[in-house]
This record gives C-alpha cells, sequence and structure tokens, in this order.
C-alpha cells in the first residue's frame, strides 16, 4: 500500500506547483530578492504562520507546540530586524477543527523548512538572510530532516478514514499561500 505521505504529496502537487510558480516564490528561489521584496516574503509568511499556529496549538502536543510551532516568533523578529514593527494582519487560513486537518495543514508548514533550505542556499552571501534577518530562513537548521521524518511518522499513523480530511486541508494551505503570494506583485 502506497504511503499517506506519498498520496498527499500526489493530491497536493498541482497548487504545490502552482504555489513555486508565483512571482514571489521564482523571486526568491532564484536567490534575486531586494531586500524589500524580502521583507513582503516574510510578511507573507507571517500572515500565514501565525493564525495556522494558534490553531494548531489545540491539536498538536504540548511539548512539539513549544518547538515546533514557533516559526511566526521567527518572523516576527525577522521583519523587526527589517524595521517593520509588524506583520500586519492575519491572512485568511483554513480552520482547523480535528487533528486531521491539523496533520495536513502541518504537511505543509513542516515541508515548507525543507524548502527553506533550497532557498537559503540561493541566497547570496551578503543578503540579510544570512545574518540579522534570518531566522526564519534558517529554520529548523541542522534537525529539519529529523524534524520531518518525525512528522511523518505521525502522518502515516493516520487512521485510514480520517485521510481525506487531512488531504482537504493540505490543499486549503496551499491554496491561502498561493492566494497570499499571489498578492505581492512588484517582484
Amino acid at each position: 500500500m502506497e504511503s499517506f505521505r506519498k498520496q498527499l504529496q500526489a493530491s497536493t502537487a498541482e497548487p504545490h506547483l502552482a504555489l513555486e510558480n508565483t512571482r514571489l516564490m521564482q523571486g526568491i528561489a532564484c536567490g534575486k530578492v531586494d531586500v524589500d521584496t524580502y521583507r513582503q516574503y516574510l510578511v507573507c509568511q507571517y500572515r500565514l504562520f501565525a493564525p495556522l499556529e494558534v490553531q494548531l496549538r489545540i491539536w498538536v502536543q504540548p511539548d512539539l507546540a513549544t518547538t515546533r510551532l514557533v516559526k511566526s516568533t521567527w518572523l516576527l523578529a525577522d521583519l523587526q530586524a527589517l524595521g517593520c514593527q509588524s506583520g500586519g494582519t492575519f491572512a485568511t487560513v483554513p480552520d482547523i477543527t480535528s487533528q486531521a486537518h491539523a496533520f495536513g495543514v502541518q504537511y505543509v508548514l513542516e515541508g515548507s523548512m525543507l524548502g527553506l533550505q533550497v532557498i537559503k542556499k540561493s541566497l547570496p552571501p551578503e543578503h540579510p538572510a544570512h545574518h540579522h534577518a534570518g531566522r526564519f530562513i534558517q529554520g529548523n537548521g541542522t534537525d529539519t530532516a529529523h524534524h520531518w521524518k518525525a512528522f511523518l511518522l505521525q502522518l502515516e499513523a493516520l487512521p485510514q478514514q480520517e485521510r481525506p480530511q487531512a488531504t482537504a486541508a493540505a490543499l486549503a494551505t496551499f491554496g491561502a499561500f498561493q492566494r497570499e503570494f499571489e498578492g505581492v506583485t512588484n517582484v
């Protein structure tokens, strides 16, 4: 039987690609972003991560919440290092009303930490992401693969009957990211 991760990967391939093809992500991925565009990228991330992390706290074990649901704090620190006093208003994100929904959302958020490792390498050495405004881009650093593997073990344990809910939540989360990133046009 195919793993749930592979099923999720196949089900979300199209919206994942659409997100990667937004102008903002294309600019970030090729490392050709100025400080203003990088700031906009961080704002978009904050506007999404913050409300999702608030909702996830209900569904994630407390010990994991204190180590995994901290990205919005990292984003806010990076934005403040770039002269922003706040990350702005929260974006419209999917409601997380079950453990299955939480797993679908986490699939997107945890997976994005893998992508940050690629993005970090594409940015030039003098970029603020490598210095005073790089906590989010650093992600989980050398623990990224470990965090991802631990999450996948939990994901695979999700009961079969709950997997459609998780898939729907992952799709909705990719959609929220795409809408937010498409709103940035001056890349």
